[in-house]
């Protein structure tokens, strides 16, 4: 009720049975895929740490345990990359392609979201002086060769 209520909100709908359950919407044009996970916690903390281990002490459902994950890759990912603003914006351009190509989707078995961000922080490592656009033309080079 809380989120359908929401100005600027759409398309909204729950995935119950997929590998991590989530919440879908639109909100003001962004494509949103809200985890859901149950913690051992009988409420979280205003200054919630994701990072930090003590959230997963208790939590035994490995869904939960997977959509927990989720925002501790993205994390690591962003600390590992040379140049933040320069590798969003190529995974930003690399995700609109496979979407655009059918070729984003792990249920299908094509890459998803994390594997297409692991494959576009590698090329950033590699090249950590390119602008998107250069890194977009290492990326097609480094993943057809």
């Amino acid at each position: 009720a809380i989120l359908k209520d929401q100005e600027g909100l759409e398309n909204l709908h729950s995935v119950p049975d997929a590998r991590v359950p989530v919440i879908k919407f639109t909100y003001k044009t962004i494509d949103v895929d809200l985890g859901i996970a149950r913690t051992a916690h009988d409420a979280l903390p205003e200054e919630l740490d994701v990072m930090h281990d003590d959230l997963l002490k208790g939590v035994n459902d490995t869904t939960d345990v997977t959509c927990l994950n989720g925002p501790r890759v993205t994390f690591e990912l962003l600390k590992r990359v040379p140049n933040r603003e320069h590798f969003c914006i190529l995974l930003r351009f690399i995700k609109l392609w496979a979407r655009r190509r059918g070729i984003y989707a792990n249920i299908v078995g094509f890459p998803g979201g994390v594997a297409w961000a692991i494959m576009a922080a590698k090329v950033c490592q590699l090249y950590p002086n390119m602008i998107p656009s250069q890194l977009l033309e290492k990326f097609y080079f480094l993943y057809t060769n």
